[in-house]
């Protein structure tokens, strides 16, 4: 018998490995789920700042009357986004990977109202009572420049036309 006691070097080198490469895939699969939340908080805090944006050329237009007209430029992330001219109203939607918010939670902050669903799903939304909006148009992830118009008043409410240029 030659003496020698333990495992072979070439044996200790692929358990070695083996354990570092498991111990990286526990790490990584912990840290996505993290990843991804923060995606999508980042997501959401870029539209708060795009509705917000919007919501201000709107007041705006509308204070100084017809014929007013602002252009606005951003980048969008994800999500989309959609003017309603059925509802008045501008909604921003995001379907995350993972709960970011108690589902049936609704929040209002300023003009700006949050909503979380069920599925994951998290909207922000404009509503105007006092604005016609008089075009539908949606987007999503790229940039863009927009255009908000006062097209004047109808029947006691200003008309505003939105296009994307």
């Amino acid at each position: 018998m030659s003496g020698r006691k333990g495992i072979s070097p070439f044996i200790a080198f692929v358990l070695v490995v083996t354990i570092s490469v498991a111990a990286t895939i526990l790490v990584m699969r912990a840290w996505s789920g993290s990843l991804e939340k923060t995606q999508d908080y980042s997501i959401i805090n870029e539209a708060r700042g795009v509705m917000n944006s919007i919501n201000s050329a709107v007041k705006n237009v509308v204070a100084e009357g017809e014929g007013s007209s602002r252009r606005l430029s951003f980048s969008i992330s994800g999500g989309h986004y959609r003017v309603s001219s059925s509802q008045d109203s501008i909604t921003f939607s995001l379907d995350s990977r993972k709960e970011l918010f108690s589902p049936g939670m609704s929040k209002r902050e300023g003009d700006l109202y949050l909503e979380a669903y069920q599925n994951y799903t998290v909207k922000l939304k404009l509503n105007y009572t006092s604005i016609d909006l008089v075009t539908d148009k949606r987007w999503s992830k790229g940039s863009y420049i927009f255009m908000v118009k006062n097209n004047g008043t109808s029947s006691g409410k200003a008309e505003l036309v939105f296009d994307i240029l």
